[in-house]
């Protein structure tokens, strides 16, 4: 937003790449620890999900804001399939010798 001081576009430009950088760390620990049933995977996967995602909730509750509607949908998508995902795959991580 080009009417933001320059300060502020500055710090939405570092978020965007520290975003991209937790990307991609969360789809290589999918990829790879996540595939071998690494039971740290699964936790990251969980915290990513519920801190990282979640923390838009109380963001939206405490500045009365929050993503316009069409973005919305498409992050609550995505959380909906990173909980079916966990859930599936919890009891093939749980149940492996793996640890």
């Amino acid at each position: 937003d080009l009417s933001w001081p320059d300060h502020a576009r500055f710090h939405a430009t570092w978020a965007s790449a520290k975003f991209l950088a937790l990307g991609i760390i969360v789809a290589l620990i999918a990829q790879n620890a996540l595939k071998k049933a690494q039971r740290w995977a699964w936790w990251a996967m969980l915290t990513y999900l519920l801190i990282g995602m979640g923390g838009m909730i109380p963001a939206m509750l405490w500045h009365g804001d929050g993503p316009p509607t069409r973005p919305l949908v498409m992050v609550s998508i995505m959380v909906l399939f990173m909980i079916v995902a966990l859930f599936g795959s919890a009891k093939i991580i749980f149940s492996s010798e793996q640890q």
